[in-house]
């Protein structure tokens, strides 16, 4: 998906025994996508900074689950300088929290910036990725915009100690990160079948997983022997399970079929388990 080009630049700066150090994040979002700059203004002991970043955001959203998110974080050289210089840092990682918003709801985002070696001179590019929350119903296409953002990072020197630092960003003006289309989550089923001879009953389990919002509603459960059906049940799901009772009459290799016809945010599914009767 392609999005709309902004303008970003976000700042993180960090303060060892009375020095700073600064480094950039800007939260960015992931898919087949592009993006220009927008702005971040972070708070640093040396005054509020700016970075570069490029950011995407995943073309579709899966219902109540998660957006891929990449992104591109560049420190400015002069910050980097201090960074390598007073602090011998030559690799950089660490998280990136976001307070994203979507419409008018929340789209928290969390980034995790690879720990990288970093360039011996001028900007220091670092790579994010990671997931966001993104609300909506499904057939919908959400508009998401950056809000603010807590960089917690580590400067490694080359020894591999590790200098923490954090800090507080907020855009700088309006920046819309991008869209993306909310889409059904997928179900997948699986069926178990629990046989006693002597009460000649046969117990069916429905177990139904998603890849994101939960199955709800009904489950159709038959009982069949060959091509005629010999049980029949309607089961609510109860955290994704359905379970029903047959009495089975007669000797013989029965099927148990379990299908779940979907609801608003999960498509449907379907599976079956043979047994024997005896």
């Amino acid at each position: 998906m392609s999005l709309r080009k902004r303008s970003v630049r976000t700042i993180a700066a960090s303060s060892i025994l009375g020095l700073t150090a600064g480094t950039a994040a800007v939260v960015g979002l992931a898919a087949p996508a592009s993006a220009d700059a927008g702005s971040f203004i972070c708070g640093t002991p040396i005054g509020d900074q700016t970075f570069a970043a490029e950011i995407s955001i995943g073309a579709t959203t899966i219902a109540g689950g998660n957006t891929p998110m990449n992104a591109t974080f560049t420190i400015p050289s002069g910050l980097a300088d201090l960074m390598r210089g007073v602090l011998g840092t030559t690799e950089v990682g660490g998280k990136a929290t976001g307070a994203n918003t979507a419409g008018s709801k929340a789209s928290p985002s969390s980034l995790n910036i690879k720990r990288e070696e970093i360039p011996t001179s001028g900007d220091v590019p670092l790579a994010g990725k990671g997931t966001a929350k993104v609300p909506g119903t499904v057939g919908s296409t959400v508009e998401v915009a950056a809000g603010p953002h807590e960089l917690a990072m580590n400067f490694y020197d080359a020894a591999g100690a590790a200098t923490p630092f954090s800090v507080s960003c907020t855009p700088d003006g309006d920046f819309a990160i991008g869209s993306t289309k909310i889409v059904k989550a997928t179900s997948k089923a699986a069926v178990g079948v629990k046989y006693t001879a002597k009460s000649k009953n046969a117990a069916v389990t429905a177990k139904f997983s998603s890849n994101g919002a939960p199955a709800t509603g009904k489950v159709q459960i038959l009982i069949k022997k060959g091509k005629k059906t010999v049980g029949k049940r309607m089961v609510a799901l109860k955290k994704q399970t359905a379970r029903a009772s047959f009495k089975i009459k007669q000797k013989g290799k029965y099927t148990a079929i379990a299908t779940y016809k979907g609801s608003a945010n999960v498509k449907g599914s379907s599976a079956k388990k043979a047994f024997t009767a005896r």
